[in-house]
């Protein structure tokens, strides 16, 4: 397919790479800044512009790879010739293209992506989403040049899922950000935890989250959690994530003390 990939941030640089390995011409990169904008380019061995009037009119597939909120603003600008236009996001309706073109949808990966980790794309989940037979077929086969695990979701669980991903991904990451100036506060390192942190995530892997919960408030112990509070007596935000976090384990998978 010839393609035009509008975007330079995380997606967008794994994105980029993972259609030239597949087989696919990007024709065209669209972004915002000269200096991202000319270093994906560059990887991708395109041309690019950062006026999003100039998006070219000769590809048949625009993927577009930008914050929720610059979606709409971008849009706009496809050539109304366009044979498929789609974005990446996990949270934002697929008819924010409705008018713009009469074949569109959604091409979501379920993953965390940073510029600075390398990522196998074809293991990343895709959810798709199409709003005709047409986009549906040359979605399909899109996704699956990328990727060998994708899924058709409907809006509703594509929001569910998104939800559920910053619950998995973004709160727990940030957790883990919160234990670190714990440690790090007190003259100690980071690593001291990194083995417990992969376990975690390798029991998950194979089980479910409910039946691998440790920890004081799984098993009722209520002196270990009132020492936890004392500690954090003087440090009401943390406090407070404590006590809901601890509150929810018993809710879901321990005793209610």
């Amino acid at each position: 397919m010839k393609i035009v990939l509008i975007g330079t941030g995380n997606v967008a640089m794994h994105l980029g790479p993972a259609l030239i390995k597949a087989g696919h011409e990007v024709i065209q990169l669209v972004g915002r800044t000269e200096k991202h904008s000319k270093f994906l380019a560059n990887k991708l061995s395109c041309d690019y512009t950062i006026n999003k009037k100039q998006i070219s009119p000769k590809a048949d597939t625009y993927i577009v790879a930008l914050r929720d909120e610059a979606i709409g603003l971008y849009s706009k600008h496809i050539p109304s010739e366009a044979k498929l236009v789609v974005h990446t996001s996990g949270s934002v309706n697929a008819n924010v293209f409705s008018g713009i073109t009469q074949h569109y949808g959604v091409l979501y990966p379920i993953q965390t992506l940073s510029t600075k980790r390398k990522i196998n794309f074809e293991t990343i989940p895709l959810c798709l989403e199409a709003n005709s037979e047409k986009a549906k077929k040359k979605l399909l086969t899109l996704a699956k040049s990328l990727s060998k695990e994708v899924h058709w979701t409907s809006h509703d669980q594509r929001q569910t899922i998104h939800l559920a991903a910053v619950f998995a991904n973004n709160f727990s990451n940030h957790l883990f950000a919160l234990a670190e100036d714990m440690l790090t506060k007190k003259g100690m390192s980071f690593d001291l935890i990194r083995p417990l942190i992969a376990e975690t995530a390798a029991k998950v892997q194979k089980s479910s989250a409910h039946q691998m919960q440790t920890g004081p408030a799984r098993r009722g112990d209520t002196e270990t959690i009132e020492k936890h509070i004392e500690l954090l007596k003087n440090k009401p935000q943390l406090l407070q994530i404590y006590k809901i976090l601890t509150r929810s384990i018993q809710e879901n998978d321990g005793p209610i003390l």
